[in-house]
């Protein structure tokens, strides 16, 4: 368990030099790295207009990039794309301009959108069986440069991988906003992890 101790010696005279709990030890002992959880939305009512992660979320102290993970989202209105749009003023508004994103999809092709394209190339249709899984990567928002995402995708039989730009040189990135090109959620659920400062 995170709490557990551990002891940790020199390795050249097996001497005991400190001890520290796991957690410790496996986020700053071992060179820095690795990722940890930070939030979840929870299973997402049906009609929710968007999932927020606030400020409260996001620590440039000690996290280099942030990993999203959606699970079986699903829209209310048939064939839309799920996006994630960033703030920087702790979530209180959003980029959300039709040009404030830049998508390079794994088709090669290039196209501007209102927010990182998170759910991939095709739209997502809202019958019973149709739903996005995706992993999420925001790379380094804690800098003023334009904020980059990956992410890959399945729905239903369709994978997709896509990189992405903010096109903005915004201030630091502090919230993030995920939501469908039209409409609510129906369903699923997005959980948040920070990546360790190494």
């Amino acid at each position: 368990a995170d709490g557990d101790g551990i002891l940790i010696n020199d390795a050249g005279t097996m001497r005991m030099s400190t001890v520290q709990t796991v957690k410790t030890y496996m986020t700053a002992g071992v060179g820095g790295g690795g990722t940890e959880f930070i939030a979840s939305s929870g299973a997402i009512s049906n009609g929710t207009a968007a999932v927020v992660f606030t400020s409260s979320h996001f620590d440039a102290s000690k996290y280099d990039n942030y990993i999203f993970y959606i699970m079986y989202c699903s829209p209310v209105t048939d064939a839309q794309k799920l996006l994630a749009q960033e703030s920087d003023d702790g979530g209180s508004s959003f980029y959300d301009g039709s040009s404030d994103y830049t998508i390079k999809n794994s088709g090669g092709s290039s196209e501007n959108a209102a927010g990182h394209q998170v759910s991939g190339n095709a739209a997502v249709g809202n019958g019973s069986n149709e739903v996005v899984s995706s992993e999420f990567l925001l790379i380094s928002p804690h800098t003023s440069a334009k904020t980059m995402g990956f992410s890959s995708s399945i729905a239903l039989n369709t994978y997709s991988a896509n990189g992405s730009k903010h096109e903005n040189d915004v201030g630091v990135t502090n919230g993030i906003k995920f939501l469908w090109t039209s409409g609510n959620i129906k369903g699923g659920e997005i959980s948040m992890y920070g990546i360790v400062n190494a």
